[in-house]
């Protein structure tokens, strides 16, 4: 039987472009799964959200990115932040 190979160049935004909606929710599942992006993050409807709240994210996910900067002091702040709010 012979093989046969094909090349198709697709660009994200025409993939996602014509995904359904569940389509789009098995993509975001997959992206999750290998790690690409945080389930917290597929959560968010940034179009939804206020300023305010969007800038909060994205602190929160700069902050994220620098854990290993961190003080002894700043993570004790944190974590009694946290305990506030559990």
């Amino acid at each position: 039987m012979p093989e046969f190979s094909t090349y198709i160049d697709i660009e994200p935004s025409e993939y996602v472009d014509e995904c359904s909606k569940s389509d789009i929710k098995e993509l975001i599942d997959e992206l999750v799964f290998h790690g690409y992006i945080n389930k917290s993050d597929s959560l968010i409807d940034k179009e939804k959200i206020s300023l305010m709240e969007q800038e909060f994210h994205e602190k929160l996910d700069n902050l994220k990115s620098k854990y290993y900067n961190l003080s002894p002091e700043d993570e004790e702040t944190l974590k009694n932040i946290f305990l506030r709010y559990v």
